[in-house]
């Protein structure tokens, strides 16, 4: 199974790169793709974290007899 998170990041990279690579480093474009970047990265850390937590939290539940 894919996941969103990592699929939009390398795309937005992929396309952040391109546009470094044309020269357009200051361009609109270049502007929204990192934007974009930084956005799927903090989606994707912040997923990560809550994951983090409810496996913690589950960790401390005691067990139910």
């Amino acid at each position: 199974m894919s996941d969103f998170y990592t699929e939009a990041t390398h795309s937005f990279q992929e396309n952040l790169n391109w546009i470094e690579n044309q020269g357009r480093k200051n361009s609109p474009d270049w502007y929204l793709a990192n934007g974009l970047l930084r956005l799927a990265q903090g989606l994707q850390q912040d997923r990560e974290d809550r994951e983090a937590r409810l496996k913690s939290f589950a960790k401390s539940e005691p067990a139910q007899d």
